[in-house]
């Protein structure tokens, strides 16, 4: 959540040898769970993206890596900009765009829905499957689905045929 990645502090990061860890301890999911981690290979673009903010924020003193206080006030300017970025590209975007589009290519490329829904903190299936346009980007269900009505066709054709020898 792009609310949720505006409120990560500098002390949230964590920078190894060959990864880069947030800890995410404030935002919407906070309100029913516990901090979460997110790692990334170190060498990622949007690593690097990261370190380098990061880099900016501690030679500014700074507690937040967007922000000073981490304030209402803050968040509201930070995700009126972002917004205004999204929006500038394409105006049928909006903040959840972002997630949305990561969890469709998480679809997309086969990961399975518990897998999904870990990565992404939905409180519940019915939630995520919004986000993957009620599954349509979710292949592993499409496989799974062609695999089972293969079967019950062919099934079905087998005694067909059993059935037109009699």
């Amino acid at each position: 959540r792009i609310s949720d990645m505006v409120q990560i502090a500098v002390s949230d990061i964590t920078i190894e040898k060959n990864t880069l860890m947030i800890t995410v301890r404030r935002g919407k999911t906070m309100m029913t769970s516990q901090p979460y981690t997110l790692w990334m290979r170190r060498e990622a673009p949007a690593a690097e993206a990261m370190i380098n903010t990061w880099i900016r924020a501690k030679k500014s003193n700074r507690l937040f890596l967007l922000s000073e206080m981490n304030a209402d006030e803050e968040r509201a300017k930070l995700l009126s900009t972002i917004r205004d970025m999204i929006t500038s590209t394409n105006d049928q975007l909006e903040l959840r765009s972002i997630r949305r589009g990561g969890l469709q290519r998480m679809a997309s490329l086969g990961f399975s829905l518990d897998r999904i829904i870990t990565f992404s903190r939905h409180s519940d299936t019915p939630m995520l499957m919004r986000y993957l346009g009620w599954g349509s980007t979710l292949v592993i269900r499409q496989k799974e689905m062609i695999e089972m009505t293969d079967a019950m066709m062919q099934a079905q054709a087998m005694t067909t045929q059993i059935t037109m020898n009699e």
